[in-house]
This record gives structure tokens, C-alpha cells and sequence, in this order.
């Protein structure tokens, strides 16, 4: 052709791109361990997946990297080069594997008349995409993705079989409409029924199986959900909600455990009572379920455990333990602790971990041995005799915890009787990395690997007191925020949290919360990377973050007044959630037996008497079992016919 392109690739300065109006793309590499002026190294020329075709003459192609993708933004027209838009392709996989991301903009080309010249150029701004397109006596014109209608991380929670005469009720709780829904049934590994649920709206849902539709057996069942994908954060709540309003919130924690009852379920706590714009706040614990609904029909009251909780601070923050019940932590001087929430009975006195003790300003202790001091934020892990209950406490200190700010580890078990005795280890020894925790106003998260994350409020990330570090297994800092200050920069009221699966890190910096992805080295040290930022997010002072199992991220604070919801980017938005063990689908002989009234009425049994041969019929009801005993109770004869007559012979 007259008119060759060369563009440098943004793969790599050895890659580059040759287009003109006779050639379609097509890259070259260079081998520079070639002598000079050896052929190049062809990688391929344009090929679209679904067959797409491009004339040639359509040249002036434009390409960049975005979201870790190679995309090209290429005019296409017609072969006289009348029409000329422009389409978009993702090209990561190389020219020869592309794959057409957009319509043609416009649909019918800029105009009819040929051209001589014709470009494309693209543009990144945030998590869209400008394409621009400029052809020869057609014109130009320019192309903004648009932001989709705001759509959760789609998943079903709170799944319960209630058993019916003929079968199950499958209960679910879905936190968004769906696009497709299937119950998934199991007999160990092997499926074996499937039920299209179809399309549902958010909320609560049943959906119904007959036992007859299934063999004698237990069965597990998953919900299988699926909805538009989310292509940027995009907040789901609405701050005009009544129960998402608080007066002076601290904590939010959601049950991401797929065995607890409650699982799907999030908790608020309110720290101080007051009037917000449509309703008056009470000390305590607020409940919603996974579609923001007050699900427990609470309204303004909150659930205070029959405790009289302090001024600000108490209660504080909140965490869900694997079983589903609920620690909420006091960060005050006259009122510290622990104390767990039922949430199937939440208007139950809230049971306290620590009890009985000596309290001197702010320190419970037990004949002369510190227990606990004023917590700020707890976790939970295990179950039953294995449950672990970590702290992060301000004023504990013994001989070798020197220092306020630590990370403490309870093995409270099942917990019959208050712990009245020292921690069982002191995870965090603050004195020990440098009296890093000066603040105290502090969230914890484990990191999946035995590690701890550790928040703190600042005002402005340093090393000296930094807004995050990472605590390795030896119990030592190996990441401290504050050495790379600009990363994080503050952590305005120290929210923090982690994803379920350790990959993302939530920080709350003023009206922003930044997510960061995590990456460890061999030895365990951890990297972070920005990789969302919600701003403005809910006012500055940013108490308590969250993330669900499906990945929405939950922002509660004072400044606002709200608790926020946002959904992450998620292409293929699709969640399945498994019934908890004790939900299972049981189906026996007589699990689908049912009143059938007057028996002379629907069963027969003839001839009578019999000789050689006896029917038994009944009117529109299949026979399940059919049995015959001798005069002694001696089981002669059984049959299961499933049908609505048979012979006994």
C-alpha cells in the first residue's frame, strides 16, 4: 500500500504493528539475537474469533492496554471506504485470536461518501472507554461506555429445606434479581436433579421439589444464582432507606460461614443513640439480611443484649464467628469487652466472654492477673471446642506485652463459664515491633496464612505509626504502610477489612475507601497494589468496612450517617451457594405420605374374598408401599409400585 503504519505495540518495545489500506494489521517481533537485517518474526494478522471480517481499507488503527488487556480501536467501513465507524477488539490473545468487544459506532457509518483518509484513537478515563473516529470528508465522532444500572455480586443466602407433605419448601434469600436461577441437588458428588428456577427478584424465595421426583435418599442442594456482570464499584444502597441510617455507627460484619443459619446476614452496631433523618437510633445491634431488608422486623429498637451500653464507643465494632453468632466488642474505659449475640434469638441477653472480674481503668483482672483490656475489634475462628477468639486491646499489658496495642487469643471454646484468666497468647506483642499502635482505634483481619492484618486511625500514614501492617506467623511486622506513606496516605477511623479468600484488602482513607489486591512473597511477605477506589465514599471518618462472600463491600460511617453498599467489578457475576449439612433433603418410604381422609373412598382392594390374586386401586394417588401380613404379623409380601394400582399375587 501507499500508506504503511507502524505502531509500537504496548506488549513490549520489540513488538510492533504494520497496517495500511491494502494490509490488514499484522505484528512483527524482533529477534535481536539475529544477525542484523534477519527476516522479522511474524506473530500473526488480524483474525476475529467469530468471523468478523475487516476490508483492508479500513487502516489507521489505534491500540493500548487497559484492565490487563491489549485492545485495538480500528475504523471499519465498507470496501469502497464508505461508512466508516468505529468498533473495538481484544486482542490479548494476539491479532490472529481477536475478539470484537463493541458494536459499530455509528451503526451506519459517518456518511456515504468515499474517503482518502480515515483513524481511530481511544481513550482510558477511569473505568471507561472513549472511541473516536475520523474519516475524510465524513466527519468525526466520539463513543463514552456508559455505566450499567448499579447490580450486586449476586448470590443466594439463609437456604433452608422446609419439609411439606410431598417434599420441600427450598427456601433463599436472594441480595439481587436474578437473570437464571437453578437448584442444584446432590447425592454425594453425583447430580441428580436439576430445577430451573428462572428468573427471580431480590428477596426471599421458595422453590419447590417433590419427593417422588427423587430416589430414596439424603440429599445435599445448592442455590446456583446469575445476574449481569458489574464492570466498575458501583454502590447498590440507598442512603434514603430507613435501615441504613445511623446516628453514630462503628462496626458492620457480615455471616459469611455457609453453615450458619444466618449465613448472608449483616450487622450494624450503634454507638450512640440519636435522630437521624428518618429515624431515632438506639444503642446496640441492627440486622439486615443479604437484600438490605430489616429481615427481623426490628425497625427503630435495636437488639441491646438487655445490656445498658456506655457513651460512644460502646458498643463498637462487631465480628461473625464460623457458627454464626455475633461478638461485639466495647472499646470503652468503664465498660470493656466481649459479649455474643444469638441471632436466631436476638432478643436474648447477649452473653458476656468476660465476667467476674476487678476493673481498673479499663483493665479486667482476676486475683492480681490481667484478663482484658478495652477492645476495639475482635475475630473469631473454629468452632465448637476449638473456638478462638482474638482481640485487639488497648490497655492489656503483662510482663512481657509491655505496651498497649496488642493482638490477644482466647481459646474460649465452648465457652461454659466466663474466661477469668490470662490470654492463652498474646498473637501482636506491640512492645516487641517498636510501639507501632499509639492510636488503638484499630481493626484486625487474618491474612489465610496464619498472619494478622492490623489497622489503625491516622490522620497521615508514617512509619512510626502507620495506618497497616502485616504481623508474619513469628509474630513480627513484615509490612508496615507507613515506609510507602503516599500508598494508603490515612486511615481516618481505622476501618479495615478482608475478603473471604485473602485477595483484597479494604482500607478506609477519608470520604475514599481504596481496595487493594494482596500478593505474598515465599517467605510470606505481602505486596499491595490499588486496584479499586470508591470516592466520595460515606464521609470521612470511615469505622467499620465489611466484604460479603460474593464480593460487595460494606462501609459504615459517623460522618454520613449510613452504611453503604458497593458491588466490585465481576464479569462473570454468578455465585453458587451449598445448603448448610443440616438442611439436607431426605426422602424415605413414608417422607411422602400424606392425610388422604376416608380411605373407602380412595383405596380398593378386591376381589373379597379372594382366591388366588388380590388388586389394590386408588383414585389419583400413586401407592408408594404396598405390604402383606399373615394373622401372626409376619411380613409376607412388599412392593413399592409408585403407580395408582397393583396386583399381589
Amino acid at each position: 500500500g501507499e500508506d504503511i503504519r507502524f505502531t509500537i505495540s504496548p506488549t513490549g518495545t520489540d513488538h510492533f504493528y504494520v497496517d495500511s489500506e491494502k494490509l490488514l494489521p499484522t505484528e512483527f517481533q524482533f529477534n535481536w539475537g539475529l544477525a542484523d537485517r534477519s527476516a522479522l518474526v511474524s506473530k500473526g494478522s488480524f483474525v476475529e474469533k467469530s468471523n468478523y471480517t475487516m476490508e483492508p481499507i479500513a487502516s489507521g488503527n489505534f491500540f493500548f492496554r487497559h484492565a490487563k488487556h491489549v485492545f485495538m480501536a480500528s475504523p471499519v467501513c465498507n470496501a469502497d471506504s464508505t461508512s466508516v465507524g468505529v468498533a473495538l477488539f481484544d486482542i490479548s490473545e494476539g491479532l490472529d485470536n481477536a475478539v470484537k468487544v463493541s458494536d459499530k459506532f455509528p451503526e451506519n457509518g459517518l456518511d456515504v461518501t468515499k474517503t482518502s483518509y480515515m483513524c481511530a484513537a481511544a481513550k482510558v478515563s477511569g473505568y471507561d472507554i472513549e472511541l473516536m473516529v475520523l474519516a475524510q470528508n465524513q466527519g468525526f465522532a466520539r463513543y463514552k461506555t456508559v455505566a450499567s444500572d448499579a447490580k450486586a455480586n449476586i448470590y443466594a443466602s439463609e437456604l433452608k429445606a422446609a419439609a411439606t407433605a410431598d417434599g420441600y419448601d427450598l427456601k433463599f434469600t436472594l441480595n439481587e434479581a436474578s437473570l437464571a436461577t437453578t437448584i442444584l441437588i446432590y447425592d454425594g458428588a453425583t447430580e441428580v436433579k436439576t430445577i430451573d428456577a428462572g428468573a427471580l427478584a431480590k428477596g426471599e424465595q421458595t422453590v419447590t421439589v417433590l419427593s417422588a421426583d427423587l430416589p430414596d435418599g439424603e440429599f445435599t442442594w445448592m442455590v446456583k444464582a446469575v445476574t449481569d456482570a458489574v464492570d466498575r464499584p458501583l454502590k447498590i444502597s440507598d442512603n434514603n432507606q430507613i435501615q441504613m441510617q445511623f446516628y453514630s455507627p462503628r462496626g458492620v460484619a457480615v455471616d459469611n460461614s455457609f453453615e450458619s443459619p444466618c449465613f448472608g446476614r449483616v450487622y450494624a452496631s450503634e454507638t450512640v443513640s440519636g435522630a437521624v433523618t428518618s429515624r431515632t437510633t438506639q444503642d446496640g445491634v441492627y440486622i439486615l439480611n443479604s437484600a438490605l431488608e430489616d429481615i427481623t422486623n426490628q425497625g427503630v429498637a435495636s437488639y441491646a443484649g438487655q445490656i445498658t451500653w456506655g457513651a460512644a464507643s460502646s458498643p463498637m465494632r462487631l465480628a461473625v464467628a464460623p457458627d454464626g453468632k455475633v461478638y461485639v466488642t466495647d472499646f470503652s474505659t468503664a465498660h470493656p469487652g466481649v459479649w455474643i449475640m444469638d441471632p436466631e434469638q436476638p432478643t436474648d441477653a447477649f452473653k458476656p466472654v468476660f465476667d467476674g472480674l476487678t476493673l481498673t481503668s479499663g483493665v479486667g483482672s482476676k486475683d492480681g492477673v490481667n484478663v482484658h483490656g478495652t477492645i476495639a475489634h475482635c475475630w473469631v475462628t473454629g468452632t465448637g471446642d476449638d473456638t478462638k477468639l482474638f482481640t485487639f486491646d488497648k490497655d492489656y499489658n503483662d510482663i512481657d506485652a509491655t505496651s498497649p496495642g496488642n493482638v490477644l487469643q482466647y481459646n474460649i471454646g465452648t465457652l461454659e463459664t466466663p474466661w477469668q484468666s490470662a490470654p492463652s497468647a498474646v498473637v501482636y506483642n506491640d512492645a516487641v515491633n517498636g510501639n507501632l499502635q499509639q492510636n488503638y482505634n484499630s481493626c484486625i483481619a487474618p491474612d489465610g496464612r496464619d498472619g494478622w492484618w492490623i489497622s489503625q486511625y491516622r490522620a497521615e500514614d508514617a512509619a512510626t505509626i502507620p495506618s497497616l501492617i502485616h504481623v508474619g506467623t513469628d509474630g513480627l511486622v513484615n509490612f508496615n504502610s507507613g515506609k510507602t506513606p503516599l500508598l494508603i496516605a490515612n486511615s481516618y477511623q481505622g476501618g479495615m477489612a478482608v475478603n473471604y479468600d485473602g485477595t483484597l484488602i479494604a482500607m478506609g482513607c477519608r470520604d475514599e475507601v481504596k481496595i487493594f489486591a494482596i500478593g505474598f512473597s515465599d517467605t510470606n511477605v505481602p505486596t499491595l497494589t490499588l486496584q479499586y477506589s470508591i470516592s466520595p465514599a460515606m464521609g470521612s471518618n470511615t469505622a467499620g468496612i465489611s466484604f460479603d462472600r460474593a464480593g460487595n463491600l460494606y462501609v459504615i460511617s459517623n460522618t454520613s450517617e449510613r452504611l453503604g453498599v458497593w458491588a466490585l467489578p465481576k464479569a462473570d457475576n454468578q455465585f453458587i451457594t451449598p445448603a448448610p449439612t443440616n438442611q439436607k433433603i431426605i426422602v424415605s418410604e413414608t417422607s411422602s405420605l400424606k392425610e388422604i381422609g376416608d380411605v373407602s373412598k380412595l383405596v380398593k382392594v378386591y376381589p373379597n374374598p379372594a382366591v388366588t390374586e388380590i388388586t389394590v386401586n386408588t383414585t389419583g394417588i400413586n401407592i408408594k408401599n404396598v405390604s402383606l401380613y399373615d394373622m401372626n404379623g409376619r411380613l409376607m409380601w412388599s412392593e413399592n409400585p409408585n403407580s395408582e394400582q397393583t396386583n399381589i399375587s
